[in-house]
C-alpha cells in the first residue's frame, strides 16, 4: 500500500515544480500540504526519502536511467528522475537518477 502512495508523492512534487502552482500561493500551498500529510504518514511508518544528488552511484539505492557527460567526477548523481526511499534498513524503491559519465 504504502509503496503505491510514493508514485502519488511524485505526481504532487511534479506538481509544485509547475511555474504556474509556484506563482499561485493558494494552489501551491494546498498541494504542499498534502505532500506533507503523506510525508508525515510515510513518517510514522518508518519510510523515509533518501536523497542521491552528488553522491556515487550504489547499485543497492540507485536505478541508472541514463547517463550525461558532466563536470563531475564519473559516476557521480547530477538528476534524480523518481526519489528512493528505504522502510527500515530495506529499500522500498530505488531512486531513479541520471549518473555522470
Amino acid at each position: 500500500f504504502f509503496k503505491s502512495l510514493l508514485s502519488i508523492l511524485d505526481d504532487i512534487d511534479r506538481t509544485l515544480d509547475i511555474k504556474d502552482v509556484k506563482n499561485n500561493k493558494s494552489i501551491y500551498n494546498g498541494f504542499s500540504m498534502i505532500k506533507n500529510k503523506i510525508m508525515s504518514l510515510l513518517d510514522l511508518k518508518e519510510i523515509i526519502a533518501y536523497n542521491s544528488i552528488n553522491e556515487l552511484f550504489n547499485p543497492d539505492l540507485h536505478e541508472a536511467v541514463m547517463v550525461k557527460k558532466s563536470s563531475k567526477k564519473s559516476n557521480t548523481i547530477i538528476e534524480e528522475f523518481e526519489k528512493g526511499y528505504n522502510y527500515k534498513d530495506k529499500v522500498l524503491r530505488h531512486a531513479k537518477v541520471v549518473v555522470s559519465e
